[in-house]
C-alpha cells in the first residue's frame, strides 16, 4: 500500500517499519490512502459462474451502455489493518481507535508506537528481520571468520539494520575492510536509506582520520627516538602504534612510506646492533606479544641499553618457564652476555638448582673461582679412581684409559661440563672402590704376601688370575663384581677366586662356582663382603642414592 510505487522495490524490515509508522500516522489523522479504485462487475449465469465470451469474461452493462463497476471493499482493508496492528496491540478492537491516545486502558501514542511496531515485526518473524539477524550476527562474530563477517556486514547494510552495524563497530573481534565499507555505502544510497548512508560515511571518515593521525604519530615517534636512548615507555608507544597499524592495514592498503617507517622503527628500536639478524627480524611479531608484559619489557630494554646480543627464539622459549628463571636469564644477558645466561639455563636444565642459584648471584671472579674448585675436585677424584686399582703397580687397561680420558677434559670443560664430570667421577669411584672390590683387593694382597713365603706355591699364579679377571670387568659392573654371577666378566672373577692353587679338584660346574668345592679365598672374600656391607651400610646407601643409570651408561664404555 505504502511502498509499491517506491524505487527500488526491496521491501526490508526497516522499510516495513517505516511504512507501519506512516500508516499509524495516517490512520491517527484520518488520512490513510485507502484503495478506492473501482473494479468491473462481471455477468454471471444461473450457477453463479462468470459468463465467458470469446475467451474473455463478460462485463455487465448499464442501461446507458456503460460498463458496470464498484469500489474495492473498504471494510476488508480496514479489517486487514486491524489484524496487523492487533499483533502489537492485542486490546485493539477497531482501527479507528488508533486515533485515540488510549485503547482499553493502554496508552497508545507517538511515544509508544516504535515499541508496538517492533512487536509487530517480531511476530511476523520475517526473513531478514532484526531478531533473526541479531542471532546470526552473534554466530558470525563468535566464529571470527573474517570473510563471513564481511558478508554479514553487507547483508545487514542491505537490510538496513543500522543497530546491528553499530554493534559490530563496537565489537573488538570485527575488522572492516575499505571495499566492504564502500560497497555498503553504495547499497545504502541505492536503498535511499539516508540515516544509514550518514552513519557509514561518518565511519569511513573516522578511518581516514585515524590513518592520517597514525602517519603523523609514526613520524613523531621516529623523530623523538633519533639518537635517544630507548626506554620501556617508548617501546610501549611503539607497540601501541603498531597495533593501530595492523588494524588499519586490514582495513586498507597502507602507503609504502608508512610501511617502511614502521618497519625501520621496529628493527632499530626493538633490536640492537648485536641482535639485528634476519632470524630475529622474522620473529619480531612474536617478541612484541611478550613485550606487552611490563616486567618483561623493562628487562628487555635493559638488554638493548647494554647492547648485548640476544636470540629472540631462545628468549621466547625461556619465556615459557617460571618467571623467576626467565627473569634471571634476561638479567644475565643484560649484565653479562648471552653465553653467561645460557650457562645458567644449562644448570637449570640439568637440575643443578643450588649451583644455578650461586652462579646467578656470583660475579665473574667468583664464578671463575667456583669453576676451579670443581676442576680440582675432579682431579682428586680421578686420582682416587687410579689408586683404587687392585694393584696400583700393575696396569688396569680400563681404569688407566678412563683416567687419561677424563684428565684430558679438565682444562677444556665448561663449568656445567665439570659438574657433570664430577657427578660421573663420584659414581665411578663408588663402583671401583665398592665393598666387593675392597674385599677382593684385600685377598689379592694376602695372596701376593703369601707368594713371597717358601710355602706360597701357586699364590702368585692365583693372584694373577684374580687381577686379570677384575681388569676385564667394566667400571660400572665393579660395583657388584662378586655378586653379579650372571654377568660373564664378573663370573670369571668368582671362578678365579674359587680356583685352587694346586689342581686337585674343580670348583666349577656348568660355568658356575660350586661354593662347597671353592678354594678358601672364595669363602674369605664372601664373608669379608658381608662384613663390609654391614659396617658400611649407611655409607653404601648414600653412594647408591647418588648413583644414576646415566652414570652407569657413561662408565659402560670403559
Amino acid at each position: 500500500m505504502m511502498s509499491q510505487d517506491k524505487s527500488p522495490y526491496r521491501y526490508t524490515e526497516a522499510m516495513i517499519k517505516a511504512d507501519l509508522l506512516e500508516t499509524y500516522q495516517c490512520l491517527r489523522s484520518g488520512t490513510f490512502p485507502f484503495d478506492q479504485t473501482s473494479f468491473p462487475i462481471y455477468k454471471t449465469d444461473k450457477n453463479g459462474d462468470v459468463v465467458v465470451k470469446d475467451g474473455h469474461p463478460v462485463i455487465e452493462i448499464t442501461k446507458k451502455g456503460r460498463e458496470k463497476s464498484q469500489p474495492k471493499n473498504l471494510n476488508f482493508q480496514k479489517q486487514m489493518l486491524l489484524e496487523l496492528f492487533q499483533m502489537g496491540i492485542s486490546e485493539l478492537t477497531h482501527i479507528d481507535e488508533l486515533a485515540q491516545d488510549d485503547v482499553n486502558g493502554q496508552a497508545i501514542g507517538p511515544e509508544q508506537i516504535d515499541g508496538i511496531i517492533s512487536c509487530i515485526t517480531d511476530k511476523m518473524d520475517l526473513l531478514g528481520s532484526l531478531t533473526r539477524e541479531a542471532r546470526l550476527m552473534e554466530s558470525v562474530l563468535s566464529s571470527k571468520d573474517t570473510q563471513k563477517q564481511q558478508k554479514f556486514f553487507i547483508r545487514a547494510s542491505s537490510l538496513g539494520h543500522q543497530s546491528l552495524l553499530e554493534t559490530m563497530k563496537e565489537n573488538e573481534s570485527f575488522s572492516l575492510t575499505q571495499p566492504t565499507l564502500d560497497k555498503a555505502i553504495t547499497i545504502a544510497q541505492a536503498n535511499q536509506n539516508v540515516d544509514l548512508v550518514r552513519f557509514l560515511t561518518t565511519w569511513k571518515e573516522e578511518y581516514e582520520q585515524k590513518l592520517n593521525q597514525l602517519t603523523e604519530a609514526f613520524q613523531q615517534l621516529s623523530d623523538s627516538l633519533e639518537g635517544a636512548a630507548i626506554t620501556p615507555d617508548k617501546i610501549q608507544s611503539l607497540l601501541d602504534l603498531n597495533q593501530q597499524y595492523e588494524a588499519l592495514s586490514y582495513y586498507t592498503s597502507l602507503s609504502d612510506e608508512l610501511t617502511a617507517t614502521r618497519q625501520q622503527l621496529l628493527e632499530y628500536q626493538l633490536l640492537n646492533d648485536a641482535s639485528r639478524t634476519d632470524e630475529n627480524i622474522a620473529r619480531l611479531p612474536n617478541l612484541m606479544k611478550f613485550l606487552q608484559d611490563t616486567d618483561f619489557r623493562e628487562r628487555y630494554t635493559s638488554i638493548l641499553v647494554h647492547k648485548h646480543a640476544v636470540e629472540i627464539e631462545q628468549l621466547i622459549q625461556v619465556h615459557e618457564r617460571v618467571p623467576k628463571i626467565r627473569n634471571h636469564f634476561m638479567d644475565l644477558i643484560a649484565s653479562h652476555d648471552l653465553d653467561t645466561a645460557n650457562q645458567y639455563i644449562d644448570l637449570i636444565d640439568n637440575e643443578y638448582t643450588d649451583e644455578a642459584k650461586i652462579f646467578y648471584e656470583s660475579n665473574d671472579e667468583e664464578r671463575s673461582s667456583n669453576k676451579e674448585i670443581v676442576r680440582h675436585e675432579c682431579q682428586a677424584l680421578i686420582e682416587e679412581i687410579r689408586l683404587s686399582k687392585i694393584d696400583v703397580k700393575k696396569p688396569d687397561g680400563i681404569i688407566d684409559k678412563y683416567c687419561i680420558d677424563k684428565s684430558g677434559k679438565l682444562n677444556s670443560a665448561s663449568y656445567i661440563g665439570l659438574l657433570k664430570l664430577r657427578q660421573e667421577l663420584n659414581a665411578t669411584k663408588n663402583a671401583v672402590s665398592s665393598p666387593e672390590i675392597q674385599a677382593i683387593k684385600a685377598q689379592y694382597e694376602r695372596l701376593r704376601l703369601a707368594g713371597k713365603k717358601w710355602y706360597g706355591l701357586g699364590n702368585n699364579r692365583k693372584a694373577d688370575k684374580i687381577l686379570d679377571a677384575v681388569c676385564n670387568v667394566c667400571l660400572a659392573d665393579r660395583l657388584h663384581v662378586f655378586s653379579k654371577e650372571d654377568n660373564p666378566a664378573c663370573n670369571q672373577v668368582r671362578i678365579a677366586l674359587a680356583s685352587h692353587r694346586i689342581y686337585f679338584t674343580n670348583p666349577v660346574k656348568d660355568g658356575k662356582v660350586v661354593v662347597d668345592d671353592a678354594a678358601k679365598s672364595f669363602g674369605i672374600v664372601q664373608r669379608d663382603i658381608q662384613k663390609r656391607y654391614k659396617n658400611d651400610f649407611q655409607e653404601l646407601r648414600g653412594a647408591g642414592d647418588n648413583h644414576t643409570s646415566e652414570d652407569d651408561t657413561k662408565m659402560t664404555k670403559y
